[in-house]
């Protein structure tokens, strides 16, 4: 990924984070079914289990926990540990972006002698992904999708 897209993930994440921090704790031990507080709790426990497998001796850890004891304090400093996490780890990156993306998803998976062709999507949220993989002797045409 590009250094811009992975500033743009790491801001998204941290925004989500900032957002839930103070419910976060609460969330962590009940099951709670909010949409956003559940994106939160998804991303917090990601980030948590990526950074305590790091190597810099538990420095990111403490700051994922610092910024949930007083987000607006340590907003910067997990910012930069994320950013830092997200472009040593292509698949981390990856995980995150993909969890945060806004809009619809059209993914496309074809394989062997699979045959997709003339899939449409189309959407009006401005936003949205859509992914072909195709392996083997697949066969994909005509595949579309439309923003706007």
């Amino acid at each position: 990924m590009d250094a811009t897209t992975l500033q743009m993930i790491t801001e998204q994440a941290v925004i989500i984070l900032t957002a839930f921090a103070p419910k976060l704790e609460d969330a962590l031990a009940t099951n709670i079914v909010d949409v956003g507080l559940a994106q939160a709790k998804w991303l917090y426990e990601s980030i948590k289990q990526h950074f305590q497998q790091g190597d810099d001796k538990g420095s990111a850890l403490k700051a994922l926990e610092h910024f949930q004891e007083e987000p607006q304090e340590y907003q910067i400093n997990l910012n930069n540990k994320l950013a830092h996490a997200l472009q040593s780890d292509e698949a981390f990156a990856q995980v995150i972006a993909q969890h945060i993306q806004q809009g619809p998803l059209q993914e496309i998976l074809a394989s062997d002698r699979a045959r997709v062709i003339a899939n449409a999507m189309h959407n009006r949220s401005e936003q949205g992904r859509q992914t072909i993989d195709a392996s083997g002797d697949a066969h994909v045409e005509g595949n579309s999708f439309n923003i706007g």
